[in-house]
């Protein structure tokens, strides 16, 4: 037994096979009912599935979503049941410029209270749950690996303060959930993956080969103040009440693949090196079937059913780690995030397409209901961490590092704020005995503020109301887990 692996060594003997088909079952129900995610880094995309260990060069269970190549570097079975609870601060001050509107200009009698319900500071404290639970295997052989694993790639969730200044104003019966409500009231945009992976160890295990085959559960909810000509109007010219709310719920499952290397190229083994690609989910668009729940204004509502198209990205993650000593282990890695896919996320009728003008509107009329012009831009990040045993048994970890954004000024504040973020974990690992590790660690996002004041104002199905204002924003991860290896 070696506690220093950072993996969970296990001796070769083994019943993986019988101990997988046991775990899956449960192990997608379980998470399943838990997930409820709040963290995101660049987009949507999780930093860590839970524990740091995460990365493409560690040999460990996480490799399921990180580089399957990487389950190659243990023996003997494993299985990990991780979750991290997650608890997000966010402050937005919306400023202005508001969105321009004939309804609502200096000389109309609304207008003060037109300003004063769209403007001013709102505060979101969110806390969710993020699941890893997984198991891998080598069956005995010195040649072969396999692994299951349920996890949460990407998320983000959201529920602002109400305003409760505006609680019992029936003039203005919509302020009372704050001056952001234009862009977002709450936001879930979750993805639960199912990973089923496999490979082959060449060369006395100095390289090992791998593939892994996911799919993923995907659920958006969005609840917005919307009016249908994309303005921030709370009455029309004559003070009729104009405000109305959308809430969009769709859900839909996609398929995706990875693959990886891990290299292990000098004898001792010191030096090992793990580089992987992980596709888009559904491999291009995703058509998310569901509803759009409408009210504009004093109508009543009404419910469509639609499909949401969007794209997520694909990655490339590159690592390696090098055991400088018995004691310390050092670590370095990456990732390059092709965020630059979602351009778009278009609510459509049923089996519509999402076909646009340059300028967001739509090409044939009554296809679009509304559309979200993303625009987003390609994301990277670099971490550099250590690992230290101050005793054979007990790992002391850290992480630093950073991730850029992927959302440019023109799309910031839509649903969910982004910006260059500094990431930090520290956390301890420990090994009760040759089979069971218990770890725990703390992880820290900070979102550097940032203050928007031109957004592009986009025209037809793809108006929305300017998000112009200050953000600011950072996640705390508090994550524990254990493995049994055997």
């Amino acid at each position: 037994m070696s506690a220093k692996s950072g993996t969970s060594p296990a001796p070769r003997k083994t019943d993986g096979k019988r101990a997988i088909a046991r775990s899956l079952h449960v192990l997608w129900w379980v998470a399943a009912l838990l997930s409820a995610n709040t963290a995101r880094a660049s987009g949507l995309l999780n930093p860590f599935v839970s524990d740091p260990h995460g990365q493409p060069e560690l040999a460990n269970v996480y490799a399921l979503d990180f580089n399957p190549a990487a389950l190659g570097g243990m023996h003997g079975t494993n299985i990990v049941v991780d979750g991290a609870l997650v608890v997000g601060y966010t402050a937005f001050d919306r400023r202005g410029p508001l969105s321009p509107s004939p309804a609502n200009t200096p000389a109309l009698p609304n207008y003060a209270s037109y300003v004063a319900t769209n403007t001013g500071k709102n505060t979101a404290v969110n806390a969710g749950y993020i699941p890893f639970l997984g198991a891998s295997t080598d069956f005995g052989s010195r040649s072969l690996f396999a692994g299951v694993g349920v996890y949460a790639p990407f998320g983000g969730s959201i529920k602002w303060q109400p305003a409760s200044r505006w609680a019992n104003d029936s003039a203005f019966p919509g302020a009372v959930d704050g001056p952001q409500r234009w862009q977002s009231i709450s936001v879930v945009d979750s993805s639960l993956a199912a990973s089923a992976a496999f490979g082959a160890r060449f060369l006395d295990e100095r390289i090992s080969l791998g593939v892994a085959l996911t799919a993923y559960s995907h659920h958006v909810q969005i609840d917005k103040a919307f009016n249908n000509d994309g303005s921030d109007d709370v009455t029309g010219p004559t003070g009729i009440l104009k405000e109305g709310r959308a809430y969009l719920d769709v859900a839909g499952v996609d398929a995706g693949a990875s693959v990886g290397a891990y290299l292990v190229p000098d004898a001792d083994r010191k030096l090992r090196i793990g580089i992987s690609y992980t596709s888009q989910p559904g491999f291009g668009q995703m058509r998310l079937p569901g509803t759009l729940g409408q009210r504009l204004g004093i109508t009543p509502s009404g419910t469509t059913n639609v499909d949401l198209l969007q794209s997520y990205p694909d990655i490339v993650r590159l690592g390696a780690a090098y055991r400088v000593s018995d004691d310390v282990d050092l670590r370095v890695h990456g990732q390059y995030v092709r965020w630059s896919v979602f351009t778009d996320a278009c609510v459509v009728h049923s089996g519509m397409p999402c076909n646009l003008n340059p300028d967001g509107s739509a090409v044939t009329q009554g296809q679009i209901i509304a559309n979200d012009e993303a625009n987003f831009h390609d994301a990277f990040a670099m971490h550099a961490g250590i690992g230290y045993w101050p005793l054979a048994r007990a790992e002391l970890f850290g992480d630093l590092g950073f991730d850029t954004s992927a959302v440019p000024n023109d799309s910031q504040g839509r649903t969910l704020f982004d910006s260059f973020k500094i990431i930090g974990s520290v956390g301890l690992r420990y090994a009760v005995s040759t089979h069971v590790f218990l770890a725990g660690s703390y992880t820290e996002i900070y979102y550097l503020p940032m203050t928007v004041t031109s957004q592009r104002q986009w025209q037809g199905a793809s108006a929305v109301p300017f998000a112009n204002g200050s953000y600011s924003s950072h996640l705390e991860f508090y994550d524990a887990n254990v493995t049994i290896a055997f």
